[in-house]
């Protein structure tokens, strides 16, 4: 009996290390950077906040990419702009504050990136009146803190190895492996190892729903977020201090910044007008500029009614191609972000697309 008894909690041990070893060879949230046979990490797509900065330290970019969903899904991986290594660290749904935590931990801990393209949106900058105040105390503390401490890798093993380990070991990893080798060519949304999503899930709502599915249900989202009451922006909100201590952050640790306003389509924009949100908007926009210059770095603005913006949306389409630019009102195709990096590469907001020369952006240069 003890025999058998042996032999089988062997038998289990070995099964469950063939298991074990099997997820971290499939590697199915890209946390171990193991193997690139499995490139699309459908399983990931959800658990950006949970994963990317693991990712992120394994992937140990010089080039980071920070924003929110926009930036994650609009921009492409590959580009001549990024000769080095780029990660792209858009956070689906995160405050600004968060955005930035996530950027410093990586940079302070890897002490790789030398350059930041930063994203900024103007719905992130906003708070009802009653919700408007500095940064509490902790948080001002913190970033005092953080700008007095030398520079230095703070990676702590001892905390991030049983959370990493987690990714491993668990049941949802076991499922998650076995689903990212299945799903490589579904239209699912997937993250690549550095951290690109490539919105395949927009692929197959538009092919059966069409764009106005999509369209449909996030001008509801934008309308009832703008219908906020007291909504406005304040330069002295915890948002914009977090931006301008962020800012000062990168200067003091030499990294090169290229500022950007992420783009909106025309229903974005008029739904905003509508709500009575154009003045904050414009004063928005003005701090951007100010914040820029005062930290000595160029700002890209595409936040305008710019001819591709304003191009009307073939809502009843169920073909790709046939609305390039825009998945939504609030989220831009890769091929509007690849346009974005143009003109960034280049330093001109004025672009050739389709035979037509057209204004992009407008630049502000330190």
């Amino acid at each position: 009996m003890a025999l058998y008894l042996r032999f089988f909690g062997f038998f289990i041990l070995c099964i469950f290390a063939v298991v074990v070893v099997a997820s971290y060879w499939i590697d199915p949230y890209g946390v171990w950077q193991t193997n690139n046979n499995f490139p699309r990490k459908v399983t990931a797509s959800d658990k950006g906040r949970h994963i990317k900065s693991y990712q992120g330290l394994q992937y140990a970019p010089e080039i980071l990419v920070v924003g929110n969903s926009r930036v994650e899904i609009g921009l492409p991986s590959k580009h001549s702009l990024f000769q080095d290594k780029v990660y792209n660290l858009g956070l689906p749904g995160s405050s600004v504050v968060m955005q930035y935590d996530y950027a410093w931990h990586l940079i302070q801990t890897g002490n790789n990136v030398r350059q930041v393209f930063l994203a900024v949106d103007f719905a992130d900058f906003l708070s009802a009146k009653a919700a408007i105040a500095n940064l509490d105390g902790d948080w001002q503390a913190r970033l005092n803190y953080f700008l007095s401490k030398p520079h230095q890798n703070n990676r702590n093993i001892w905390v991030q190895s049983p959370e990493q380990l987690k990714l491993l070991f668990s049941q949802s990893a076991i499922f998650d492996s076995l689903k990212t080798v299945i799903s490589q060519s579904q239209d699912l949304n997937a993250i690549s190892t550095n951290g690109f999503n490539d919105g395949r899930l927009y692929h197959s709502i538009v092919r059966n729903e069409g764009f106005g599915s999509l369209y449909n249900q996030k001008l509801i989202e934008i309308q009832n977020s703008f219908r906020r009451p007291g909504l406005r922006f304040n330069s002295v909100g915890r948002e914009f201090i977090a931006l301008d201590t962020f800012l000062q952050l990168l200067q003091t640790k030499g990294i090169a910044v290229t500022l950007f306003v992420n783009p909106y389509q025309y229903h974005y924009l008029d739904l905003m007008e509508k709500n009575g949100l154009q003045d904050s908007f414009l004063e928005w926009k003005t701090h951007i500029q100010q914040a820029a210059a005062k930290h000595q770095m160029p700002l890209y603005d595409f936040a305008i009614r710019s001819d591709l913006v304003n191009s009307p949306a073939i809502l009843e389409s169920r073909r790709l191609q046939d609305n390039p630019y825009f998945w939504e009102p609030s989220h831009y195709r890769q091929a509007f972000g690849k346009l974005m990096l143009d003109v960034m590469q280049e330093k001109d907001c004025t672009i050739n697309v389709n035979g037509s020369t057209l204004t992009l952006c407008k630049l502000t240069m330190p």
